[in-house]
């Protein structure tokens, strides 16, 4: 019974020891990102910004954060807002390897995108005397197959050129 007792009456240690590692790490929280301003308590918690993220005009509310403490904003412990479009391509090419992805992203696609308008030109144009029509979503979907495969594995499925599916991969996904 005596050890229930001691553990009873120092109940208040784990609650004190847990407080104290809260404490500390929302200071830590707080002075990562200190040297951005933002409405009051952003630092700390996430009110500010959960109520602006909710509410119809949101984006009005980040605009009057960033009209009043500048081109980067404070609107959370963690998060910040920008209105500096050259900060944000600097970040972007920063996350991106110098553009390389992108541009092997951009080159898939412009391929792909050419492939589409040559089987729309050739096999769904309709005539005075004759309507081709054609579901512009599946072929949608056999552009979108086509560029992910021929990012990921270094060659298309074949969708497009063969104007129907390859693989099963959508009837499977539907």
């Amino acid at each position: 019974m005596g050890t229930l007792t001691l553990i009873y009456e120092a109940r208040w240690l784990p609650a004190s020891v847990v407080l104290a590692i809260w404490a500390v790490l929302k200071v830590k929280q707080y002075y990562r990102l200190c040297h951005f301003k933002g409405p009051f308590s952003t630092g700390w918690f996430e009110i500010w910004h959960g109520l602006a993220y909710l509410s119809e005009d949101s984006h009005m509310k980040y605009k009057e954060a960033t009209d009043k403490y500048g081109p980067i904003a404070r609107v959370g412990p963690n998060e910040l807002i920008t209105t500096s479009l050259e900060l944000v391509a600097h970040v972007m090419n920063e996350k991106q390897d110098s553009g390389k992805e992108s541009h092997e992203l951009e080159s898939s696609v412009d391929v792909h995108v050419t492939k589409l308008v040559q089987l729309i030109r050739t096999k769904y144009c309709s005539t005075e005397t004759k309507t081709n029509p054609f579901d512009l979503g599946k072929k949608m979907q056999y552009l979108a197959l086509d560029v992910i495969s021929h990012i990921g594995f270094g060659e298309p499925f074949g969708d497009l050129l063969s104007d129907q599916y390859v693989g099963g991969y959508i009837e499977d996904a539907e």
